[in-house]
């Protein structure tokens, strides 16, 4: 088993959702979180010289999925836009099993 992690726009969560649904995933999990970005308009850290970015709302996924099935529900992400290639992410880890917690049984 994969699991996909990523970020994308909160605008994406609807087609992210249609494309997912029904692709042979195991189930997924939806936080709100917040992604530094630099504009012309960050204000300079003295000490450090680094940016302090102003921060956009994201969601992070995370979609567990059989092996065989991960690249092609990435392509199929990619192709339709659904992760933008030039701000958003997609990290595939390998899982070594789940566990359904109501019975039990390995997934």
């Amino acid at each position: 088993m994969k699991m996909l992690i990523g970020l994308i726009s909160p605008s994406k969560l609807s087609e992210l959702s249609n494309h997912v649904e029904g692709y042979g995933s195991c189930g997924m999990t939806l936080s709100e979180v917040k992604f530094p970005i630099e504009d012309d308009r960050s204000a300079m850290n003295g000490a450090r010289g680094n940016k302090i970015s102003n921060y956009k709302p994201m969601i992070r996924f995370e979609i567990a999925i059989q092996d065989e099935k991960a690249d092609g529900l990435v392509q199929r992400l990619l192709g339709n836009n659904i992760i933008d290639s030039n701000t958003d992410c997609v990290y595939i880890y390998d899982l070594s099993y789940g566990v359904r917690v109501k019975t039990g049984d390995k997934i």
